[in-house]
């Protein structure tokens, strides 16, 4: 794991509630971004809370 991965790991398990944003107007690729880091988070911290926030684009009524 690089540095940087190792980072955000060691800040992710400090806090038992993790809100994960999206910018503004999202595409695919930005909704299973934040729908596959939150996935990740929970399958290797089953006990935090994770919230994932955004207005969902008119754009993509899925």
């Amino acid at each position: 794991m690089n540095s940087i991965m190792q980072e955000l790991y060691e800040t992710i398990k400090q806090y038992e509630e993790i809100v994960i944003l999206r910018h503004e107007k999202p595409d695919p690729d930005a909704l299973g971004s934040q729908g596959g880091l939150a996935a990740l988070i929970k399958h290797n911290e089953p006990a935090k809370h994770v919230v994932i926030q955004g207005e969902m684009s008119l754009d993509y009524p899925f």
